[in-house]
């Protein structure tokens, strides 16, 4: 289900004139990235890449792809982790 919608998102983005477009998806489990040094239970990471080139930037200066992460924890939120 969260796959699909994922897709969805990404589909739109490819239909739309955005100036950043979806290419693909990653999951990870025990996250990647880390908050206050806690690794999450699930990391998902959506890779972007300009959907424009910026002419007054030399190339080489210009991101090749961003990448949006959203990690997920089983555990509840504690002022812990959020401070």
């Amino acid at each position: 289900m969260l796959d699909s919608a994922i897709m969805s998102y990404m589909n739109a983005q490819r239909e739309s004139a955005s100036l950043w477009f979806a290419t693909h998806y990653e999951w990870r489990h025990e996250s990647e990235h880390t908050i206050m040094g806690k690794h999450m239970d699930l990391e998902l990471q959506i890779f972007h890449k300009p959907g424009f080139i910026r002419y007054d930037i030399p190339r080489e200066d210009q991101l090749e792809e961003s990448v949006l992460a959203v990690l997920f924890s089983m555990d509840p939120v504690t002022l812990a982790l959020t401070n």
